[in-house]
């Protein structure tokens, strides 16, 4: 009887022994994951900053009113400026930052364009463009790397010069600005960039013509000016 039980024992054990075997050589799956959100990596650079010249491009218009009076044609034409800006930012995600835009305050000559035009340079301001925007970064196309922003964008006015409107005072003004850009990166700290920025900007200007006593005049004055730049990227 005892000897009747050996053969079924072993073969018992040896088919538990084989199938533990098998099992142990079976491959393991784990279950997939859904994508990650991009954050930035330890190795990136958080801040990176622009510096270079800049071109300012307005698309101006006004109603200009003198002595209380709508002065039918009259308008304003403003040159285009030059001057040198910067861009600083910050990674917070591996692509999405924020970042300050400024420059050194250009100054801009304001003319009488329209039935305005024989006022000649009605006077000039010095002023200071600023934007704070909101970026994304696609950062997957290797060396070319474009980015686009918006935010508010601020003007903040540093001096008022007279000429044909004695007395000028043009405000201060808020408004929004939209952006695309693109950095062509050497390495992975350095790199060359490419930036247009159109800003929507309104104020209001004030003043008195040919004297400082002379008919009161007013402006509501529209500029969205387009601001061109290029040059260095550093990331750091």
């Amino acid at each position: 009887m005892g000897w009747a039980r050996f053969p079924v024992m072993t073969l018992l054990a040896l088919a538990v022994s084989s199938g533990a075997a098998s099992a142990a050589d079976m491959p393991t799956f784990s279950m997939p994951t859904g994508p990650q959100p991009a954050t930035a990596s330890l190795s990136d650079p958080s801040f990176f900053l622009h510096v270079g010249p800049i071109g300012i491009f307005t698309s101006e218009s006004a109603k200009i009113s003198v002595g209380g009076a709508l002065v039918p044609g009259a308008t304003i034409a403003v040159d285009p400026q030059a001057t040198a800006g910067f861009e600083i930012g910050y990674y917070f995600t591996r692509s999405w930052a924020i970042a300050y835009s400024g420059g050194f305050p250009p100054k801009a000559a304001i003319d009488g364009d329209g039935t305005a035009a024989a006022f000649g340079t009605l006077g000039s301001v010095i002023y200071g463009p600023s934007a704070l925007l909101i970026q994304y970064h696609f950062k997957d196309w290797g060396m070319f790397q474009p980015y686009v922003g918006v935010g508010p964008v601020y003007m903040l006015i540093f001096d008022n010069n007279d000429n044909s409107i004695a007395n000028l005072k043009v405000d201060n003004a808020v408004g929004a600005a939209v952006q695309v850009g693109a950095d062509i990166m050497f390495n992975q700290n350095w790199g060359v960039y490419v930036d247009v920025k159109k800003t929507y900007l309104r104020t209001k200007a004030r003043g008195n013509v040919f004297s400082p006593v002379g008919p009161p005049m007013t402006a509501d004055v529209t500029l969205d000016p387009l601001f061109v730049g290029a040059g260095l990227t550093y990331r750091f």
